[in-house]
């Protein structure tokens, strides 16, 4: 009944993290999470999780080639000239 995304700030999702973590510092076990943004995994870093990802390779590949589009959609737009 709760909604599936990663940086959670779903109060009984976080609580439920928090419980997740604290097992797993009191059994010596490495607690981690994955997380969509720096931001986030530097928060749950802060709180005590030592392992995290931060978004996924498919993620991170389509952001670049969005932003390399958009140089070329823009240099075209503007009439750039290349040297083909």
């Amino acid at each position: 009944g709760r909604q599936q995304r990663v940086d959670q700030t779903d109060p009984v999702m976080v609580e439920a993290l928090e419980t997740v973590l604290a097992a797993a510092q009191r059994h010596g076990k490495v607690a981690g999470l994955h997380t969509g943004s720096p931001e986030y995994a530097r928060a749950m870093v802060d709180k005590g999780f030592r392992f995290v990802t931060v978004a996924t390779d498919a993620g991170f590949l389509e952001n670049e080639a969005r932003r390399v589009a958009g140089i070329v959609r823009n240099a075209a737009a503007a009439g750039a000239r290349g040297p083909y």
